[in-house]
C-alpha cells in the first residue's frame, strides 16, 4: 500500500508543542517542537533525533544558528523575548538559551524525570512536569525554583 493511500493519522492535526502557521523549514527527521522568536521573524525548531535546537530566518528560510539540545530533548518553549527553554529528559535538565547570539547559557539539573514544559506569561514562570508532579521555576536566564503551592 502506498503512503498516499493510508488514512490520516488519528488525533489533533497539530501537536501541542508546534506553533500554528509555522512553515516547515527544518530538514530534521524528528521535529519535537517549534516556537516563534523575535516577532515571528525567526523560528526555533527542536530536532529530537539530531538532538539540536535550530534557528531559521522565516523571510529567507535559511538556518542561522544551531546548538546542541542535551542527550534526550523532549520539549521546548520560549518566553517570546530573549530566552528559549528545552527539557532534556535523559540528561534530567532544563537547558536555557539566549536568543542573541543564540547560545546555551545555563543547564539546570532537575531530579525526577522531567518530560514536559509550559510557559506561564501571567506569572512569567516555567511549569515543568516531572514523573511525580510539577515544579515551578521563575523564567529568565537564571531560572529559580519557586515554592510549591498547595
Amino acid at each position: 500500500m502506498a503512503e498516499a493511500d493510508l488514512p490520516d493519522p488519528a488525533g489533533p492535526p497539530v501537536a501541542a508543542n508546534m506553533v500554528a502557521g509555522a512553515p516547515k523549514l527544518a530538514k530534521c527527521r524528528d521535529q519535537l517542537a517549534t516556537q516563534w522568536l523575535a516577532q515571528e521573524t525567526r523560528l526555533a525548531v527542536l530536532c529530537g533525533r539530531e538532538r539540536t535546537v535550530e534557528i531559521y530566518d522565516t523571510s529567507t528560510g535559511k538556518r542561522v544558528a544551531t546548538q546542541p539540545a542535551g542527550i534526550g530533548p523532549t520539549a521546548m518553549v520560549t518566553d517570546g523575548k530573549d530566552a528559549t527553554y528545552v527539557i532534556d529528559s535523559l540528561g534530567e535538565a532544563l537547558l536555557v538559551y539566549r536568543r542573541t547570539p543564540f547560545q546555551l547559557i545555563r543547564r539546570v539539573h532537575l531530579v525526577g524525570g522531567p518530560y514536559a514544559i509550559a510557559f506561564d506569561r501571567e506569572r512569567w514562570a516555567l511549569d515543568i512536569t516531572l514523573r511525580d508532579g510539577v515544579v515551578h521555576y521563575k523564567a529568565g536566564w537564571r531560572p529559580v525554583l519557586l515554592p510549591r503551592t498547595k
